[in-house]
């Protein structure tokens, strides 16, 4: 979808961008998606089917396997959410996607440590590439994978 929302969006906003999704590809607007994609918009860290699955339990919600995979593809194909492999032993992560921001990952090798950052030097090399290219960049992944140099000086958590 190429449409934007303001880097202020609500979630009003960000579920008529799915109803629209849901419009388009002639896909039905059910009480589950509407209930992941509000608890997923609701979440401020990085979260896993496992964890997404306990949250829901938490609540008393309760949903199959297959309906949170299925719903979450949906959502990766609407541009609502991204999944990121941060480590190759490691599930598959997923978080709300960050429109019109750029938003980048640091992820250390040696500790449960995930940084988020923004760089206008990373904004620049991507304009420049649909400069040279000729294309739009609909979204990009960048992640740096580091060891800490200093580990007592490290408290960040996996996010």
């Amino acid at each position: 979808m190429n449409e934007h929302l303001d880097s202020d969006y609500n979630f009003d906003e960000y579920f008529n961008r799915f109803q629209l999704y849901l419009d388009q590809h002639n896909l039905r607007s059910t009480y589950e998606r509407k209930l992941l994609l509000h608890t997923i918009y609701n979440f401020e860290n990085h979260f896993t089917v496992g964890t997404l699955r306990a949250y829901l339990k938490s609540k008393k919600h309760f949903l199959s396997s297959s309906t949170l995979y299925k719903t979450l593809k949906v959502f990766i194909d609407a541009g609502l959410i991204t999944k990121q492999h941060f480590s190759p032993e490691g599930f598959p992560r997923y978080e709300v996607s960050h429109f019109r921001t750029s938003h980048n990952h640091i992820c250390m090798n040696d500790s449960d440590t995930l940084i988020e950052f923004s760089d206008d030097r990373i904004d620049e090399i991507i304009k420049n590439i649909e400069n040279v290219y000729n294309v739009t960049v609909t979204r990009h992944s960048f992640v740096i994978y580091c060891n800490s140099k200093n580990k007592d000086k490290n408290n960040n958590k996996l996010i």
